[in-house]
């Protein structure tokens, strides 16, 4: 008896400016003040922070935090592009 495939799940990538705003909110930063460096609206920042929550599952910007910490995003350590990207690959939600 063979099993039913299952659809394969497709990765939601983030863009080049989500992961931007992730290390930044992972680095403890304000909207306003990733705006300002970004040179972007804050409401452009929240919108980029709530793409961020819907591709990771995610409900609030502690679990934003939380998540970029457990990859690697955190404030102690520059992150590489590496660490950012992989974060941004959202294959499977990080369980809070």
């Amino acid at each position: 008896m063979c099993r039913p495939q299952l659809p394969r799940r497709r990765r939601a990538r983030g863009t080049g400016r989500e992961r931007e705003v992730l290390r930044n909110v992972a680095q403890g930063r304000g909207n306003k003040e990733i705006g300002t460096d970004l040179i972007i609206s804050e409401s452009t920042v929240k919108y980029h922070l709530r793409n961020i929550l819907d591709k990771l599952h995610l409900e609030n910007r502690g679990q934003v935090i939380a998540y970029a910490t457990r990859r690697g995003l955190d404030a102690t350590r520059r992150p590489t592009i590496d660490r950012i990207q992989s974060a941004l690959t959202f294959d499977d939600p990080m369980p809070l």
